[in-house]
């Protein structure tokens, strides 16, 4: 398993209430597949895709990737581990307004160790790939929302990370781009075997997946495989 959690939780206090956004979730995710994560805002989605990526620390439980009790290391080398093992796409493409495609796509680059390689090379190359090579100069206020959602997609590939987490990525898209960006994505799984975990509200990207997971109130209730 590329991915495995063992009874995560993770708990809030607010004042005197406490809140269980994460309620003992074991997960067993397998390399190269395609998850959804769905359920009602509030159901603990965000908070558990998270805590896999090693954003959040968990209030009990385990987290491994490829092995690795990720919160069992230092903060330098659970760094080291996120920019290598895992890419991170969000809701908004949260691109530096000052820089153009290229220069934001290679912007990871900038934290990690041991970057080896032509990364402007390969930062053209996976432009190329999402359709931007045209853009590549071009500043975010130049390309649509579509356009800079792409960048993202780019940016997150930069590194070459076995996984993909996606939190809500095609959420303030329209219809006609949400599906070119689900269909990218797809075929970045298919190709490339990179393992995917996306937060989607969309039902019917979900189907798309290979499994569906459930949320509600912090819980998996549901695990779905799509044919």
């Amino acid at each position: 398993m590329i991915i495995k959690t063992e009874h995560l939780c993770k708990t809030y206090k607010i004042g005197d209430q406490v809140i269980e956004a994460v309620k003992g979730v074991d997960i067993e995710i397998e390399r190269g597949k395609f998850v959804s994560i769905v359920g009602h805002s509030g159901s603990g989605k965000t908070t558990l895709l998270s805590m896999i990526g090693g954003l959040t620390r968990p209030t009990h439980g385990k987290v491994y990737i490829d092995g690795i009790n990720i919160w069992n290391l230092s903060d330098e080398k659970l760094s080291e581990l996120r920019n290598k093992k895992i890419g991170f796409m969000f809701q908004f493409s949260s691109l530096i307004p000052t820089l153009n495609a290229i220069e934001n796509v290679m912007l990871p680059v900038a934290f990690g160790k041991g970057v080896s390689g032509d990364v402007e090379r390969r930062a053209k190359e996976l432009l190329e790939l999402v359709g931007l090579g045209h853009r590549m100069h071009n500043v975010p206020s130049q390309l649509s929302g579509g356009e800079q959602r792409r960048v993202a997609i780019a940016r997150a590939l930069i590194n070459d990370p076995d996984i993909i987490l996606a939190d809500e990525p095609t959420g303030d898209l329209d219809r006609e781009t949400e599906d070119e960006v689900m269909e990218l994505f797809l075929k970045i799984n298919r190709d490339f075997g990179k393992t995917f975990v996306m937060v989607t509200h969309n039902p019917e990207l979900a189907k798309r997946t290979d499994i569906t997971l459930r949320m509600e109130n912090g819980s998996i209730i549901a695990r779905e495989e799509h044919g």
